[in-house]
């Protein structure tokens, strides 16, 4: 419960989060916090990269997993966070997705 309420109140990955989300890259986030380690930034990482290998390889639809997908931009390729928000829920709503 502890690590919980410390990630979700300001833990190093919040920090992260916060200078991504005030305009740095993630890399300039993550040098900004020298000797810090964003676990969740390598799971990104590790987990992206291999979704884009099974996108190609026809396993898994470009539709698919689309906060994973924006999250590895912004993580692994420094993009600016823009939430495609419809591809969430459907631009009608209806959560089927775009």
């Amino acid at each position: 419960i502890g690590d919980c309420f410390v990630t979700s109140m300001g833990g190093r990955n919040v920090k992260a989060g916060r200078l991504v989300a005030s305009g740095m890259t993630f890399s300039e986030a993550k040098a900004s916090m020298p000797g810090v380690t964003l676990e969740g930034a390598t799971a990104i990482g590790v987990i992206g990269e291999a979704l884009d290998l099974m996108t190609e390889r026809g396993v898994v639809p470009p539709e698919r997993f689309p906060l994973l997908r924006h999250l590895y931009r912004v993580v692994g390729h420094d993009e600016p966070v823009a939430m495609p928000w419809d591809s969430f829920f459907g631009s009608d709503g209806s959560g089927a997705g775009s």
